[in-house]
């Protein structure tokens, strides 16, 4: 198990229904300057039909990426709530169009740099040209990533994330009204991000990224070991092809592997017997420190818009 970055910040707040499809890829190499596959996934939340749909797959870096802009934006909203909300807003009028995002819905601008985003989401890597250069490649693939919402007769588009502007350094990022609406309390789950640091592996990331959205705090989950491996790596491989008895058996070992190294963190309790393994998060001690450290620890580059640009906001619930 590894240790815990100290650029991490407890508990992120993000919309469970990001865990509940197979939107993020897991152990797929993807060579330099050759094209992914397209990403295309769907699946009903509710009353709501979801369609994720872009030019490129996304994978587990990809999704540390976005749980760093998550957290960032959290941060910056916790500090200033009504500076970061509206911004957002004009954001959407100036640079992108009414007809892309649910206007009345919040939404939050995040100033951020490519360096701080890769000290979150990639801290045992390095901050280096390459580092910055991949988390580039994430949150472009991310801003190209598009959610279709259908309810009834009633269907609205909107980017995953919507990017603002950048430079070399710095980058202002939209986040998409689902993503604010779990940051402001509304249907989300809470993904922690030291623990996250301190699994092997982007497979064991990504279960956990899984369990989280769909396990509750003091809740208890289980699931069986092929159902898990389809989750984790699909009904088919990725040209359509079906997997080898020896493929599906290297599968299961790598996903109890995983399994393993969850287990070890001392939130969750994981059994396993049989194909059968039974999960428990265990309810988190409130820490009323936990907002002033992160506030301490992005404060450098956190910045609110200035007094003066904004009017009003409707309050966050805390």
């Amino acid at each position: 198990m590894k240790a815990v970055s100290r650029y991490s910040s407890g508990n992120v707040r993000v919309d469970p229904a990001l865990g509940s499809v197979h939107l993020f890829r897991t152990l797929k190499t993807f060579k330099k300057d050759t094209p992914r596959e397209r990403l295309d996934v769907e699946l009903v939340w509710g009353e709501v039909k979801l369609r994720f749909h872009g030019d490129s797959a996304l994978d587990i870096g990809d999704q540390s990426v976005l749980l760093a802009v998550i957290e960032v934006g959290q941060t910056h909203l916790k500090a200033c709530q009504r500076e970061a909300c509206e911004a957002g807003k004009q954001c959407i009028s100036e640079w992108i169009g009414e007809q892309t995002f649910d206007p009345e819905a919040d939404q939050v601008l995040v100033r951020t740099s490519f360096g701080q985003l890769a000290r979150i989401s990639r801290p045992s890597v390095g901050y280096g040209g390459a580092s910055l250069e991949a988390v580039r490649q994430s949150l472009k693939r991310l801003a190209q990533t598009t959610v279709w919402q259908k309810h009834g007769e009633i269907e609205r588009a909107s980017q995953l994330l919507a990017w603002r502007i950048s430079d070399g350094k710095l980058v202002e990022l939209v986040l998409n009204s689902r993503l604010v609406q779990a940051l402001l309390g509304n249907r989300y789950r809470p993904v922690n991000m030291d623990e996250r640091a301190q699994v092997d592996g982007d497979l064991a990331k990504h279960i956990h990224f899984m369990w989280s959205c769909r396990v509750s705090p003091g809740k208890h989950y289980s699931v069986n070991v092929d159902t898990l491996r389809l989750h984790v790596y699909g009904e088919v491989a990725s040209n359509g092809a079906e997997y080898t008895a020896a493929t599906i058996r290297q599968q299961r070992k790598r996903v109890l592997d995983a399994v393993r190294s969850i287990a070890a963190l001392d939130q969750w309790y994981v059994r396993h017997q049989g194909h059968r393994i039974d999960v428990t998060r265990r309810a988190r001690k409130k820490d009323s420190s936990s907002l002033e450290r992160r506030v301490q620890i992005f404060q450098s580059t956190a910045t609110c818009v200035p007094e003066g640009e904004v009017n009003s906001l409707p309050g966050a619930t805390a």
